[in-house]
């Protein structure tokens, strides 16, 4: 009962109800759990609430789970409300010390899998960054091994507790711990399969495939905000493009390394507003594209190559999201045959250290063409001078350079 408790208040405050919840809510809830009907109208449900609830003349003076906003309105709030907060305001890159990781997960000791109650959820732990050294990891997908280090692994205890994750409904968070006992938060995981077994090192372990969790907010315009932002783009492209420079630095990319930030101790509090960022980032990122299209048109009439430019003019007009590239190009190579490029455009309005999103489909087809694919890394867009650095796809998929982070990826300096 206690646990379900605790469980029914983690899933409701991940699905933005308010700190407080109403009994008839946890009725329903405990219902879907239990697949049963509450006894006597709930009583003892309210009791358990009681038992645990220092503002109740049945507090039992031991744990402290639950508050009672006033006695009589039926509302009640989980003691671990902030954690669990705080916990959804995680970032891919944050770091946490052994004590902030105890503290905000409220689990007592380390291990490869724990669960927490209190938080209702599951750590997974992984050491000296293995889960990019040693496990399979594509598209936001690892294969996380069992734990136990001696003998055959058993499907018990925190393997059968992460084997019924998805069951129970509880996500999976996945940090990975560094030399310097640095806990670096890589995302939130599920299940991506059943367990199964493998032979490793002579002994019997279990691979779990997970997956990371998108949390991703679709935005849908309407006809007439999608017409009112494109003549928005058009003024803004017509009104600086005499202004607006491409500065071509030939300097290694300078990109944060990763994880090399200092952890934010403070609640982020707000929302973002994914609108306004939207039509910021796709304003920048259409007018950026032109600028590249028409400095690599230029390039190609040098070479005088000048009957591609119209498949370049027609490629660019009528690509689609999923092309895995933003600007087909051209250029000569040493034994004079004309070779594509295939450009990628990223741009950001911080400086170069600013680190760069990469969906799976840009780096699955960076992946086939490592000779011609390239990243114009394009930063202080805000500045009319804006400054490009080129990436190759061959340094791209260089460890001793870059680390590709699935968030879906985020490219990070080494």
């Amino acid at each position: 009962m206690k646990e379900n408790l605790l469980r029914i208040f983690a899933t409701l405050y991940r699905n933005n109800y308010p700190e407080y919840i109403h009994l008839s809510d946890i009725y329903k809830e405990m219902e879907i759990i239990t697949n049963k009907k509450n006894a006597n109208n709930g009583a003892s449900i309210r009791a358990r609430l009681e038992i645990n609830c220092k503002e109740s003349d049945a507090f039992n003076n031991k744990d402290e789970l639950f508050m009672l906003k006033e006695k009589g309105s039926g509302l009640w709030k989980s003691c671990f409300y902030e954690n669990i907060v705080r916990m959804s305001f995680l970032k891919i890159g944050d770091i946490l010390t052994r004590e902030e990781l105890l503290n905000l997960f409220k689990i007592s000791g380390m291990s490869g899998i724990m669960k927490s109650n209190k938080t209702y959820s599951i750590v997974l732990i992984l050491s000296n960054n293995d889960f990019y050294e040693d496990s399979e990891i594509a598209d936001g997908e690892i294969i996380y091994t069992g734990q136990g280090k001696i003998g055959d692994q058993k499907l018990e205890g925190n393997n059968l507790i992460l084997a019924n994750s998805s069951k129970d409904n509880l996500p999976i968070y996945l940090f990975s711990k560094d030399d310097e006992l640095k806990f670096h938060f890589e995302g939130v995981f599920a299940l991506n399969g059943k367990p199964y077994k493998d032979i490793e090192k002579n002994r019997l372990v279990y691979k779990f495939p997970l997956k990371l969790v998108n949390s991703t907010e679709e935005l849908v315009y309407s006809k007439e905000e999608y017409e009112k932002i494109q003549k928005l783009f058009a003024e803004l492209e017509q009104k600086s493009k005499k202004e607006r420079k491409l500065d071509f630095v030939d300097d290694p990319i300078k990109i944060k390394k990763y994880n090399k930030k200092d952890y934010d101790k403070q609640l982020r509090k707000g929302k973002i507003d994914y609108v306004t960022r939207a039509i910021v980032n796709t304003a920048q990122g259409e007018i950026t594209e032109k600028d590249i299209l028409d400095h690599e048109i230029k390039q190609v009439m040098k070479l005088k190559i000048n009957e591609l430019v119209e498949e370049m003019k027609r490629f660019f007009d009528n690509k689609k999201d999923d092309e895995g590239y933003d600007i087909k190009s051209f250029y000569i190579d040493n034994e004079g045959n004309i070779i594509e490029k295939y450009i990628e455009v990223k741009s950001t309005k911080g400086d170069e250290s600013t680190p760069i999103e990469i969906s799976s489909n840009e780096i699955e087809f960076a992946k086939k063409h490592k000779d011609n694919y390239f990243i114009y890394r394009v930063y202080n867009c805000k500045n009319s001078i804006r400054k490009v650095k080129v990436i190759k796809a061959s340094d791209l998929f260089c460890k001793s350079k870059f680390k590709l982070v699935s968030t879906n990826y985020r490219i990070y300096g080494k």
